[in-house]
């Protein structure tokens, strides 16, 4: 304690393929870093990246493998956030004069093959819950869905994968879908989400991308 101000001890807790990393990762861990974003898309989805000291070369020589499934909780020791489950997809490795780091990024939507597979099979006398819960059951996912549903006589893919397919439906309609701890979430604009409030006096440093 410092002037009376009582310094938050920071809380993160990983699981690798349903294993407890954290004490063979926190002696070399730089950063921790959670983004929450709206989509389905690669480049929306929630992710987590952490950033390792890899002086040895332990991490890059030793890397778990992509679409491994890891599970996150971080916070501080009296307020923990379950960020729930992720996918590893892609490492960066860099080197440098002041030190070799090792990247591991991870998605909240599934990397492994079968989210990529094109399918062609339409969709007739449906509505965008039942073509999201269908597509969700596929995947081993849940479905939280709220706000107003949409019917259709007759959807076709065209080529495209479930995700994508499901992305450009709620796009079309103004709706908010995301993966987010094993669950694909479909909200209307309007809908409240739940949020993480995290105070300025909790906060030690801190970065924003606009």
């Amino acid at each position: 304690m410092a002037n009376g101000l009582i310094v938050q001890k920071p809380y993160l807790y990983v699981e690798l393929n349903n294993t407890d990393i954290t004490t063979h990762i926190t002696s070399f861990l730089i950063s921790f870093r959670y983004i929450d974003n709206d989509g389905l898309q690669k480049q929306e989805s929630d992710d987590v990246e952490i950033e390792l000291h890899d002086e040895e070369s332990f991490f890059r020589e030793n890397p778990p493998a992509r679409g491994s499934a890891l599970k996150v909780k971080f916070g501080y020791e009296d307020r923990i956030k379950n960020a729930g489950a992720f996918f590893i997809d892609s490492y960066t490795y860099s080197v440098s004069r002041q030190g070799d780091i090792f990247t591991i990024k991870a998605l909240a939507k599934d990397v492994k093959s079968s989210y990529r597979t094109i399918k062609t099979t339409a969709f007739e006398n449906t509505s965008l819950r039942a073509i999201a819960e269908q597509i969700a059951k596929a995947h081993g996912y849940k479905l939280h869905f709220q706000g107003t549903d949409v019917s259709y006589t007759r959807l076709t893919p065209n080529q495209k994968q479930d995700l994508e397919f499901l992305a450009e439906l709620c796009k079309l309609y103004g709706k908010t879908c995301k993966i987010s701890n094993k669950t694909i979430i479909i909200i209307d604009p309007e809908e409240q989400a739940s949020i993480y409030k995290l105070t300025r006096n909790r906060i030690i440093s801190a970065s924003f991308e606009v």
